[in-house]
């Protein structure tokens, strides 16, 4: 009597029916007998895009993601969004020590990275073209600076909530990232329009840039923004107080989607903003 192992592993088992099984039902699936125990582990070692960001709720533990990861060598994307229970610092290492060819991670809200292992997955994956890492707090100048050396080919960046990010951590990564089309900066609050100057004519590919709460940047930093980077789309700029339609006048212009709302106020004929409003 035929069984679902009578398939063929890598070109139907591992190709067609374990991607549509979420992690947790994966785990589960193990615990049927030891063939399948067998081929779910065969699996991850042998995967190249692994998601445990929809498994979040359920709070895996360490000790399994370790136990599943373990033999994981060919990982090409790594989203574990929301993870903070099951993917901390040790399980970081474990990734670096086994994978050279990450080209997507996703750690947003892993709360219990350190630096130095965040260093350790960087320099070991010099091919990483897109990386969030917000509300990671533990993300330092030393992280922004080995991204920036080690990263070249990156195209989206999400630093957003990290305090230590500065400005000299912004301009070292888009002077040494070309290619940047997504940067993320909300809640970066050591930003401002010193780094906004630097970087802007770096910007050539950027289209989205979020700099929501990061009240040290105002107009004078936006207009400089609308200057060089013409391939702009979409701008968040919500809690930056000394930002106005002053400089966001042009950008709209230029059909850039801004998060904050035309105001109705400034109008009239005698307005200080009457000239923004033909």
């Amino acid at each position: 009597m035929a069984t679902l192992f009578d398939l063929p592993a890598e070109d139907v088992l591992y190709e067609s029916i374990f991607p549509l099984l979420s992690v947790a039902d994966l785990w589960r699936c193990r615990r049927v007998c030891a063939e399948f125990q067998q081929a779910v582990h065969e699996y991850f070692a042998f995967c190249r895009c692994v998601d445990w960001s929809i498994d979040a709720r359920l709070c895996l533990k360490e000790a399994v993601f370790q136990q599943i990861m373990s033999r994981s060598q060919h990982l090409q994307v790594l989203d574990v969004h929301g993870c903070r229970e099951c993917f901390t610092t040790s399980s970081l290492d474990l990734i670096s020590s086994n994978n050279s060819q990450l080209r997507v991670v996703d750690f947003a809200d892993c709360t219990q990275l350190s630096p130095g292992s965040l260093e350790q997955l960087i320099q070991c994956n010099p091919n990483l073209r897109r990386i969030n890492l917000a509300g990671v707090r533990s993300v330092s100048e030393g992280v922004c600076l080995r991204i920036a050396a080690e990263c070249p080919r990156l195209t989206h960046l999400a630093l957003d909530g990290a305090w230590d990010v500065s400005n000299k951590c912004v301009t070292q990564i888009v002077e040494r990232c070309p290619e940047l089309e997504h940067l993320s900066l909300r809640n970066c609050y050591a930003v401002t329009n010193d780094g906004l100057f630097f970087a802007a004519p770096h910007l050539q590919r950027l289209s989205h840039l979020d700099i929501r709460s990061c009240w040290r940047v105002d107009d004078q930093g936006i207009m400089c923004l609308s200057q060089h980077c013409q391939r702009l789309q979409h701008l968040f700029v919500a809690g930056c107080r000394n930002i106005t339609e002053i400089s966001l006048f042009a950008l709209r212009r230029r059909k850039v989607y801004i998060d904050i709302i035309l105001p109705d106020v400034g109008r009239g004929p005698h307005s200080n903003l009457a000239f923004l409003h033909p």
